[in-house]
C-alpha cells in the first residue's frame, strides 16, 4: 500500500495540467469542510465552468442517498 501512496505523490508532483478549451462540470459537495473554495482554480484550466452542488460532504457524496443525487 505504501508504494501505491508514494506513486501517487509522485503523480501529484509531476503533473501539469493543460488549458482545456472546452466546458467541464465541476460536482461541489455542499457541506464541505474545505476552507478554500477551489472554483476559481478550475476555471484557470478550462474555458467553461458549471458548478453543480450536492448534497453531503467530501465522503459522504459518494454515500447513499447522495451518491444517487449525484448520479442523476
Amino acid at each position: 500500500m505504501q508504494a501505491v501512496i508514494d506513486a501517487n505523490y509522485r503523480a501529484m508532483a509531476n503533473y501539469v495540467p493543460r488549458f482545456y478549451d472546452g466546458s467541464l462540470t465541476f460536482f461541489r459537495a455542499r457541506d464541505a469542510t474545505l476552507a478554500r473554495d477551489t472554483r476559481a482554480l478550475w476555471r484557470q484550466v478550462a474555458a467553461q465552468v458549471e458548478v453543480q452542488n450536492t448534497p453531503g460532504n467530501h465522503f459522504t457524496v459518494r454515500r447513499e442517498p447522495n451518491v444517487r443525487i449525484l448520479a442523476e
